[in-house]
């Protein structure tokens, strides 16, 4: 005779494991802990990042504003005044716009102001030096002049990128009759010419 087949709706448990099948509360310290630990790795790579990236983006922001100084000047066959205030660590350039619109016709009309930048609030970045023309200027305010034919004095800004209590030197060099812009790990220290270098 054959036998019955039971249809039994219990389930057999897992082994080593008994009651309503959820997580042991080891198993759910275990993963907290796992993603605690990412979270912190997480973390420290972003404040490793974040700095980097904005002075990138501080350095790439002044040299596109420098081209474009140079490139209105020619562009408008205007004179462009290039300000640098080095104890506020920022800079803007002045127009030969009035305010009202216009170029202006006199040395004495207000001129419009662009590009104004804090690069310290903004960017973390703090300006240690502008040289012009082998002349060092450490405090104060400073302009570069970017003529209707696209010259203007060849200068340098140092820098400082400010990190962990660590000071981080870098110098922009501009060019003074093509514009070009090169960023320089440290201070930039033209080498003086020696007698031998003519031989």
């Amino acid at each position: 005779m054959p036998r019955a087949v039971v249809d039994d709706h219990r389930k057999s448990s897992p082994v080593g494991r008994t009651g309503s099948g959820g997580f042991s509360l080891v198993e759910l310290m275990v993963v907290l802990v796992i993603i605690g630990m990412m979270a912190t790795v997480a973390t420290i790579s972003w404040q490793y990042v974040l700095p980097n990236q904005r002075f990138n983006t501080g350095i790439r922001n002044l040299s596109k504003h420098l081209a474009d100084t140079r490139s209105k000047a020619i562009a408008f066959s205007r004179k462009f005044e290039f300000h640098y205030h080095i104890d506020e660590n920022r800079y803007w350039v002045e127009t030969p716009y009035r305010p009202e619109g216009g170029f202006a016709i006199s040395d004495d009309e207000p001129r419009r102001d662009i590009y104004i930048t804090n690069l310290e609030d903004k960017y973390g970045i703090e300006i240690v030096s502008v040289t012009i023309d082998d002349r060092v200027f450490t405090d104060g305010e400073v302009e570069v002049h970017f003529d209707p034919l696209g010259a203007g004095a060849g200068h340098r800004i140092v820098l400082n990128r400010n990190i962990n209590e660590n000071d981080n030197l870098y110098t922009l060099e501009v060019f003074p009759l093509t514009g070009e812009i090169r960023l320089h790990e440290d201070e930039l220290r033209p080498r003086i010419a020696a007698e031998s270098d003519f031989d």
